[in-house]
């Protein structure tokens, strides 16, 4: 599968294998594993989604979040960062989506895309 190839060949990081998972399924959820995908609506970029205001925060231009490397490697870094801020929350993955209001985990929406990642592979340890 491609996004095995890309976790393999992009990430310098060590990756835990509930990262691997969360990154696979994020993936299928947001782009169906498409790293050329761009959100017209919401200006979110490549294989994982990347919003153009975060690629921006990070010192990055939108369009460099096609290029694949860069893209999981963004993930990656919002994914810990969510994880470290959040991980109280039972699903604080829902964030990569949902954002970081105080409300997202009272939201239908934050269930709904955990749902979504649970469907799509993601197995939380």
């Amino acid at each position: 599968m491609l996004v095995e190839l890309l976790l393999i060949g992009v990430l310098q990081a060590p990756l835990s294998l509930q990262e691997a998972s969360l990154l696979r399924a994020i993936s299928k959820v947001e782009s169906n594993n498409n790293c050329l995908a761009v959100n017209k609506r919401s200006w979110d970029y490549g294989l994982l989604q990347i919003n153009h205001l975060t690629a921006t925060r990070y010192g990055k231009f939108p369009f460099q979040m096609l290029d694949k490397q860069q893209n999981v490697q963004m993930a990656l870094v919002l994914l810990r960062d969510y994880q470290k801020r959040f991980a109280h929350e039972p699903m604080w993955e829902c964030r990569y989506n949902q954002g970081t209001a105080l409300n997202v985990p009272k939201r239908n929406g934050c269930k709904i895309y955990f749902a979504k990642l649970v469907s799509a592979g993601y197995i939380k340890q």
